[in-house]
């Protein structure tokens, strides 16, 4: 292509166009990548994934991506199924024996059962995957900032199960506390 500068001179030029475009400013912060150390590079892959597409404006497909990057987490940690709950938090039980799930629902509660997450957590895993669930099958854009509150909490998950230990204080072995000596010291009234 040409154009002329204030002289009257020609000025050749080439006009690239770069795919995907860069995201327009909405006056939303941009999602920034964190950086992790034992986060395996499949995960780390996914993840990046559904944050370019967040920051794309793409959240139907973020959305899709943080649900398959919950399926990718249970995977990688072999968590194959989970126990079932009821509204009120008791287990699901029929003819006596507590229901377990291989779908998504029961792997998060499987993360619990396993210990590498806490019940906390796996009910805002939940709201995660019941996101991800609206958006694929009911197709139903998410917001952005629930894009970024999601995507902070898959970070937070990368940090407890895999990151967590590269910031420990000492490198000695974790120290298993007695079931007995809590229960002792739960009925200790001294000081």
């Amino acid at each position: 292509m040409i154009t002329y500068n204030e002289n009257g001179d020609p000025v050749w030029y080439s006009a690239v166009k770069v795919y995907p475009e860069k995201p327009a400013d909405h006056g939303e912060s941009i999602i920034t990548k964190k950086d992790f150390n034992n986060v395996p590079d499949e995960l780390l892959g996914l993840y990046n994934q559904v944050v370019d597409a967040s920051n794309l404006h793409m959240t139907l497909l973020s959305a899709a991506g943080l649900r398959m990057l919950l399926e990718a987490i249970c995977k990688d940690q072999a968590i194959e199924d989970g126990p079932l709950f009821n509204p009120d938090g008791t287990p699901q039980v029929s003819k006596g024996v507590e229901q377990r799930s291989k779908r998504l629902i029961g792997k998060i509660n499987g993360l619990v059962e396993k210990k590498l997450i806490v019940e906390r957590q796996a009910s805002v895993l939940h709201e995660i995957r019941e996101l991800g669930n609206v958006t694929v099958h009911e197709v139903i854009q998410p917001s952005r900032s629930k894009m970024k509150k999601a995507i902070a909490i898959i970070e937070h998950i990368f940090m407890t199960i895999y990151d967590l230990e590269t910031y420990a204080i000492s490198r000695k072995t974790t120290i298993k506390l007695n079931p007995e000596y809590l229960k002792e010291s739960n009925n200790d009234t001294g000081v």
